[in-house]
Formats: structure tokens, C-alpha cells, sequence
């Protein structure tokens, strides 16, 4: 999609009210067992999913393990593969409140090296 200049395919959007643990719990879980807390752990932990498929929170979810194929512009998947760009954005709104978020963080594919007399 990259090389044809094919608009990127949104994959999934849902709120953080889906997130399998919630922010209290989150905390809980790491003080518990004595870990550092750090800011980026509560962007980083739990599971946002929703009862939608346009919700759901991984590639593995949305496309039912690989059963079902997700359509993209050139064709379909069922998994992430070698050269695919992945971007992942947020934005947390509230009336009363100042917006906060980020985005977009991106990242390649890039090929698993083969090791030496392999492949």
C-alpha cells in the first residue's frame, strides 16, 4: 500500500472504557507485586477490545485467529506481515478537561533475520 500510495486502512477505534482492566486496577496490579510505576505503564497495560468487530484490539481478534480476513486497499489479511506499517494513535476527551494523547507511533515489519546455514 506503502509503494502504490494507497490511504492507510483503520483497522480498528475503541474507547478506553473497553480496556480490560481499568486505571485503579492497573495501578493495584503493580504496586502489589512491587514494581516501578512509570507513566507509559498505564498506556501499556490491559486489554482494549469491544463487543464490535470494528472495536476489537489486535489483528489476532479482528480477524477471528485468521479465520476471518480483514480487507485492506490491494487485498486482505489475516496477519500482520513483512513491510506492513503499523501506527497506533490515542486521544483521551472529556468536557471540563484538557485533551490529552499521542500519536501517531509507527513502526515496520521488518523480516525476521535467518540465522547462519539456515534458509
Amino acid at each position: 500500500m506503502r509503494k502504490s500510495g494507497a490511504p492507510a486502512a483503520q483497522l480498528s477505534e475503541g474507547p478506553t472504557s473497553n480496556m480490560y482492566w481499568t486505571v485503579a486496577q492497573i495501578v493495584t496490579h503493580h504496586a502489589s507485586n512491587g514494581c516501578n510505576l512509570n507513566a507509559g505503564d498505564l498506556l501499556g497495560s490491559g486489554t482494549i477490545s469491544a463487543p464490535e468487530r470494528s472495536g476489537f484490539g489486535s489483528l489476532l481478534e479482528i480477524t477471528s485467529g485468521g479465520a476471518n480476513p480483514v480487507e485492506i486497499p490491494g487485498g486482505t489479511r489475516t496477519f500482520a506481515e513483512d513491510g506492513d506499517q503499523i501506527s497506533l494513535s490515542a486521544s483521551a476527551k472529556a468536557d471540563g478537561y484538557v485533551s490529552i494523547g499521542f500519536g501517531p507511533c509507527e513502526g515496520i515489519i521488518l523480516p525476521a533475520p535467518t540465522l547462519a546455514g539456515q534458509g
